[in-house]
């Protein structure tokens, strides 16, 4: 039973309160035909949208089978939809994009229905409403009355125990409109159905009750449920019901509840049957109810558990005991009201079976299918959506396409290029990795304003070490580290280059390897060297498997044995034209003199013959092998191997001795294994077996000059010297090549002739008559007046020496004085101030009286010695001057001026003088006699000491300052001497230099006649060739060049792994070893080696990992922007799908099941723009890697990953599925009651 107690509702905007409902209450049996009549406004359609549960009550409460909705939630609402009302609208509410049968079957599938139980219930229910045959067409496709029809099966489709209609007549003609009332009076007779219409005349025809609106009031009911409930109070006669317990609320037993659980059991047998409807909440275990009739719980699920809430049931399930005695109490009650209206007999039995409460939620699948329906009706729109959306899909797609094949291209390259360039271990090794490490993390310098070193430098050469190969050899060969598993082969380089010669050119026998052609001029190629100077002739390497599968033979076979050899062409099958010097095929001479002109720094061009040869052609060339040894001869004189090869003669009898090498093979790289940027694992050349290599071990071995070197490893073979003393000498070499030469001297004398005459004739001409040497013989005067006397140097008198006075005349006058020491007695008395403090200043005055009265006297005296009479006023004869000053001293003026000297107190104080004396002989009374007499004496000397100073320093001063004229007046001489003499010796030297040549006769053949050599020239070229040599300096050195080395003394060691990820797993044997090396404190076997190709490759694929990123984070705004649209593009959906979530949301469709058909829409467009996205870069790579392959010979340099092409798709989905979260927010927001009315 329905109840509606005072229900209120009314519509609130901001300006105006529409009253809809007003305190309506009205009670609807199970079942019974009620018409709804009133003006439009009056709250008919708004009552049935309450009923319904599309529109909620503002007051009140509405009542179903006694249990309350005032607390139901969103999902009880749902449940109540789906399971108990069916909905008929009057614009029949079909789902557009959905077939008839899709339509009709949708409410099952919110009930969690089979698929095929669905559809056989769906045809069924349009077998009732007789449109069985129209199942398959869409509703556009069917009249009005027909899709009214399939409105009905629709609502009828859940078996519900109350259809609603609204105007379901109100869309159809008067035929159309009796059809489908016959179907809903028919439908009555098992249910409740409410109808609202504008037709009373229908109404009164069809309903069994009329309830007339108006302002939202009930204004009249025809037949309103009155007494019946009080009817049914004392009535327990119901057969099904065990239990005869009553409550205030209502009768319930634990046995009605056991039987209703039983006819539910029984029912599930039949999957086709068509059973009642049971409320959400309805499943209990026959618990006690409270009196009020609303049992409270919390045991509530969405999908068909109890429902939650204070009017739900108690309990985990409820009380289905309860509820049923419920629906049985009130048909009971129904049955009996009918039979007094006189309607019994419309009515059928509608006691059905119970039933287990039905799951209600939209599967994925049913949500993926609508939103796929919806999608399929705008193909246009779906298909430009996709495509935007696919726009950044694509661009990644194609970078990671690239990147990928990039990848998978340096992978592949790399593992190729491990037979071209295996990991190999030199004996003088160099870390470049950690060197390169190293300068990449240096520090920056600190900011103290002062310049620091960088240590590149050093860190290359402490990265450089000298392997011991000998004890890694042995580890490996022992397979430490279980190498064998990962690796093809191992190789092992001796160093040995054998000395292959070309036998005939233009120029006799010619080296072709080692390579002395280009070597000699390779300075002069620049940028070119490393390519010009690499060696034509190479080793294949002892594993055949390396190269063989890598190339095809073009003609002839793979070499075997030691004079084999097999040449290898380029990618495209060529032969670059160096091999044809090389193979004799044009001449090696005209290569040679290009080679020799480069050197000279000149312009030349080889003539390009694009020749083309016959394979036969190339297989006639003939090498020959010779033994380096044999081309050394050992000199026993100097005790040194000198060598032959600068000997024509000797050189073409040693090739001819030779050992001959043929080619057997010509073969090029396969089409697989060359193109662009791809290393073939044989470089264009000549290449020899392993056994060659043996051989010319083994000869060397059995030569002299190895086994001397071999016997005496401290003494260098070539030069007879040890190599510690090449050491110190290599800086300065000292060479003794005087025997070497012997020379004739008469022969030698005989060879040149000289006619003297024709210098005779030059000399000859020779005339100093013409000289004038007049005026500078006569300018040679001295002039004095420019002498500067006033600097003349003074006369230091306490410097007198009295030592140097005559003592002896006094001691033979005064006996006394014999024992004493004069000459410290003498020079006690002086220095104590008998010299007068004024004595030197007037010796001093006194001399420049005597120098400057010297010239007045010369210009007047000194000439009369020669003759001449006086000379010029200030000149003099330099020859003169000294007996000139002794002259002047002598004459009585300067007697005057030294007069004071001699006598007087004018220089020493006589007084003092005796004093001292006195005093420094003593107190004895007889020298103090003597005293007086000798100081006098003494005084005497001392003037005449001084005058003779005074004459000194005159004639010194004099004699300098004339010196430093006459020097002067010399140099004057001089240069005039010069520039006569020049001129005159220039004309005869020039008449000399032109009769020189007819002068010198050398007779050549006599001249060649005095020298003799003692050796060969060749011999003496080679002699000095090994004496000069620096860079045979250790005995090794020395073996190597001769082709010798030991089987334990590798120099170098190639490893060729199997894989690229097997050479890590060789890297790291190889790091083990020297962490067992460094363990055991050998570290002169840890060993250093750089994988070059490893660090290019690692280096190349990060760059391109970092541009990979780059890229894909800037086409990843187009996936934004993609995004944004297709979120745009779902907000369009959802306004245009309005309606069809109305008609979701009224056959009991939650709001998350709303949420999740506009979700799987948007996934849906995902999926499809990342499906187009890949599929579109899959297109794209396919005529890229046709032209690629075309044009570079690169395969598959684009190739997306299965992998990268699902994450895309999954990436494309989830950015839509982002971008579609608030537009199916917004759609499960939206108002059912609002959505129908939509358009």
């Amino acid at each position: 039973m329905l109840e509606l107690r005072e229900i209120s509702k009314s519509y609130v905007t901001s300006a105006l309160t529409q009253v809809a409902l007003d305190d309506v209450s009205v009670t609807f049996r199970d079942n019974e035909f009620v018409a709804i009549l009133g003006a439009s406004g009056s709250g008919k359609t708004t009552m049935l949208n309450v009923i319904g549960g599309l529109d909620h009550f503002d007051s009140g409460d509405l009542v179903i089978d006694g249990v309350s909705t005032a607390h139901y939630k969103d999902r009880d609402w749902d449940a109540y939809r789906n399971a108990r009302v069916g909905f008929v609208f009057q614009s029949y509410n079909l789902i557009p994009h959905q077939s008839v049968v899709a339509n009709v079957e949708l409410a099952l599938t919110l009930s969690g229905v089979s698929r095929g139980q669905r559809r056989r219930r769906a045809l069924a229910a349009l077998e009732t409403v007789g449109l069985a045959e129209h199942s398959h067409k869409r509703p556009s496709q069917l009249s009005g009355g027909q899709m009214q029809r399939v409105a009905i099966a629709r609502a009828l489709i859940n078996d519900p125990e109350i259809v609603l209609a609204d105007e379901p007549t109100g869309a159809l003609d008067s035929t159309t409109s009796v059809q489908v009332m016959d179907l809903l009076q028919e439908v009555a007779r098992q249910r409740l159905v409410i109808m609202v219409t504008h037709n009373p005349e229908l109404a009164h025809q069809y309903a069994t009750r009329i309830v007339e609106l108006a302002d939202g009031r009930i204004i009249s009911d025809s037949d309103p449920v009155v007494g019946e409930l009080e009817d049914a109070d004392g009535d327990d006669g119901d057969a099904e019901g065990a239990g005869d317990g009553a409550g205030d609320g209502g009768a319930k037993g634990a046995g009605r509840g056991a039987a209703r659980a039983a006819r539910e059991a029984a029912a599930l047998n039949d999957d086709t049957a068509q059973l009642p409807i049971i409320s959400a909440g309805e499943q209990g275990d026959g618990s006690a109810a409270e009196s009020n009739g609303a049992a409270e719980g919390d045991g509530a699920t969405e999908n068909g558990g109890a429902t939650e809430g204070d009017g739900a049931n108690e309990g985990t399930g409820g009380a289905v005991g309860r509820k049923e005695s419920q629906h049985r109490t009130s048909r009971r009650r129904t049955d009996r009201a009918a039979k007094r209206r006189g309607h019994n007999k419309n009515r059928v039995d509608v006691s059905r079976p119970g039933r287990r409460p039905r799951r209600v939620s939209m599967g994925p699948l049913t949500a993926l299918g609508l939103s796929f329906t919806n999608l399929m009706t705008k193909k246009g729109r779906t298909a430009m959506t996709s495509f935007a959306g696919s726009i950044g899909i694509i661009g990644i797609a194609l970078v990671l396409a690239l990147a990928s094949g990039a990848n998978n291209y340096i992978i592949t390259t790399q593992e190729r290029a491990m037979a071209s360039y295996p990991l190999t271990i030199e004996r003088v090794g160099m870390d470049l990795t950690g060197v390169l490490s190293t300068s990449a993390a240096g520090e920056a310098a600190p900011n103290d304003g002062k310049i620091h070193t960088a240590s590149q430098l050093s860190n290359v050469t402490a990265s450089m070490k000298t392997n011991d190969l000998t004890s890694l050899q042995s580890y490996l060969k022992g397979n430490g580290g279980n190498i064998n598993k990962y690796v093809r082969t191992i190789e092992y380089n001796y160093g040995i280059n054998p000395r292959i010669y070309l036998p005939k050119s233009s120029k006799g026998p010619v080296q072709v390897n080692p390579d002395v052609t280009f070597a000699e001029g390779s300075t002069n190629f620049g940028a070119f060297q490393s390519m010009t100077s690499t060696n034509i002739f190479k080793q294949l390497a002892n594993d055949r498997s390396l190269y063989v599968n890598s190339y095809d033979v073009v003609s002839g076979r793979w070499p075997t044995a030691a004079n084999e050899l097999v040449v290898a062409l380029d990618s495209n099958g060529r032969l670059p034209e160096r091999l044809e010097y090389t193979l004799g095929l044009r001449d090696y001479g005209q290569l040679q003199n290009a080679m020799a002109k480069l050197r000279q720094n000149e312009g030349v061009k080889l003539k390009n013959s694009a020749a083309t040869w016959a394979p036969q052609q190339i297989l006639g060339a003939k090498f020959k092998l010779v033994n380096v040894p044999d081309l050394y001869k050992y000199d026993a004189k100097y005790k040194v191997w000198s060598a032959r090869d600068n000997d024509a003669a000797a050189l073409k009898q040693i090739v001819a001795a030779g050992t001959d090498l043929k080619i057997v093979g010509i073969v090029k790289p396969t089409s697989s294994g060359g193109g662009f940027g791809q290393s073939s694992v044989l470089s264009p050349g000549i290449y020899y077996t392993g056994a060659l290599t043996q051989q010319v071990i083994a000869k060397a071995a059995a030569s002299p000059i190895v086994k001397q070197q071999l016997a005496d490893p401290k003494r260098n073979v070539f030069t007879g010297k040890t190599f510690e003393e090449e050491a110190k000498e290599h800086a300065n070499p000292q060479i003794d090549l005087s025997s070497l030469i012997t020379i004739d001297q008469d022969k030698l004398m005989a060879a040149f002739k000289f006619d003297p005459s024709s210098i005779n004739a030059g000399l000859n001409n020779l005339d100093f008559s013409g000289m004038d040497l007049s005026g500078a013989v006569g300018n040679v005067q001295l002039d004095l007046s420019s002498l500067d006397l006033s600097q003349m140097p003074a006369i230091d008198l306490n410097g007198l020496d009295a030592s140097k006075l005559d003592y002896s005349t006094l001691q033979k006058q005064f006996p006394q004085l014999a024992n004493i020491d004069l000459a410290k007695v003498v020079q006690a008395a002086l220095a104590n101030g008998a010299i007068k403090p004024g004595g030197a200043q007037a010796l001093s005055n006194i001399l420049t009286q005597v120098v400057g009265g010297f010239i007045p006297w010369y210009a007047q005296h000194g000439g009369d010695d020669d003759g001449g009479g006086p000379g010029a006023p200030g000149q003099a004869d330099p020859a003169k001057i000294a007996a000139a000053v002794t002259k002047y001293l002598q004459t009585e003026q300067v007697q005057k001026l030294l007069a004071p000297i001699f006598s007087g107190d004018t220089i020493i104080d006589r007084a003092k003088l005796t004093a001292n004396l006195t005093q420094a002989l003593g107190n004895d009374p007889a020298v103090q006699q003597i005293a007086e007499n000798v100081s006098a004496d003494l005084a005497s000397q001392i003037s005449s000491k001084v005058a003779s100073a005074l004459s000194s320093t005159v004639t010194t001063a004099l004699s300098k300052a004339v010196g430093q004229l006459l020097q002067s007046s010399l140099n004057q001489l001089m240069t005039t001497l010069q520039t006569q003499l020049t001129a005159q010796v220039q004309n005869a030297m020039g008449q000399i230099m032109g009769n020189l040549s007819s002068a010198m006769q050398v007779d050549a053949n006599k001249l060649k006649d005095a020298f003799k050599f003692n050796m060969k020239p060749a011999e003496i070229a080679a002699l000095l060739t090994q004496l000069l040599n620096p860079n045979a300096t250790t005995a090794r050195a020395n073996l190597l060049t001769l082709g010798y080395a030991r089987a334990d003394q590798p120099e170098r060691i190639d490893i060729y792994p199997k894989s690229f990820a097997d050479k890590d797993h060789v890297k790291s044997i190889l790091a083990s070893y020297n962490a067992e090396a460094k363990a055991a404190k050998q570290t002169d076997k840890v060993i250093v080696y750089s994988d070059l190709v490893g660090m290019l490759m690692s280096s190349i694929t990060n760059i391109i990992n970092i541009v990979t990123a780059l890229l894909v984070a800037f086409v990843s705004i187009s996936l934004v922007v993609s995004s944004i649209m297709i979120g745009i593009i779902t907000f369009i959906s959802v306004l245009e799908r309005r309606k069809e979530i109305g008609i979701l949301r009224s056959i009991g469709a939650s709001k998350a099941d709303i949420r999740r058909v506009f979700n799987a829409e948007t996934l849906i467009v995902g999926a499809l723009a990342g499906l187009l996205g890949v599929g579109v870069s899959v297109l794209v790579t396919i005529p890229a890697n046709i032209y690629v392959a075309d044009r570079f010979g690169v395969q598959d340099i684009a190739t997306l990953p299965v992998a990268a092409g699902v994450i895309l798709v999954v990436i494309s989905m989830g950015l839509t599925f982002l971008a579609g979260l608030l537009p199916a927010s917004k759609a499960a927001r939206e108002d059912p009651v609002e959505a129908l009315r939509g358009e």
